[in-house]
């Protein structure tokens, strides 16, 4: 069980046998020790991350639901989101190390082509996420890549 503490409330997160505690002066991190509440984590801020991408870039659209307080809306967030974890946890490993000599030689050129592209295959799989040129399909990996960074950090 970990337990959060903040100024406002105590979070209390079922997991495991293990008990920490967090406060306020502490580093504020939450740490999942339960590998399905770090999927669910990581499914929730996929989701988040395309759909921060479609309300910033013009051009990547992701088609949900309108009202967020519908259950719709929530599960197509969690299956797009799940969609690409899919993706960027199975198949571009995969890739990645098939082209690890080309990614050296390019300096890191290849991985971000790479993300591009696995990006443009996976709205070709979704229907609800249309991608409108090249300069959206940039901006929204990279908007995709600045939230998941932030939320694994």
């Amino acid at each position: 069980m970990v337990l959060l503490y903040s100024c406002f409330s105590k979070v209390t997160i079922p997991c495991g046998q293990e008990v920490k505690y967090y406060t306020i002066y502490d580093k504020i991190e939450l740490h999942i020790n339960c590998m399905p509440m770090k999927l669910l984590f990581m499914i929730f801020f996929n989701g988040v991350a395309l759909w921060i991408a479609s309300w910033l870039v013009p051009g990547f659209t992701l088609t949900l639901p309108a009202d967020h307080t519908q259950p719709a809306f929530w599960i197509s967030l969690f299956i797009a989101g799940l969609l690409l974890l899919i993706v960027n946890k199975a198949i571009k490993p995969v890739l990645q190390i098939i082209l690890f000599p080309a990614i050296i030689l390019s300096l890191g050129l290849v991985s971000f082509a790479l993300n591009l592209t696995l990006l443009w295959v996976y709205s070709l799989y979704i229907p609800e996420l249309t991608i409108s040129g090249f300069w959206p399909l940039v901006w929204g990996s990279f908007v995709i890549s600045l939230v998941n960074t932030i939320s694994n950090s």
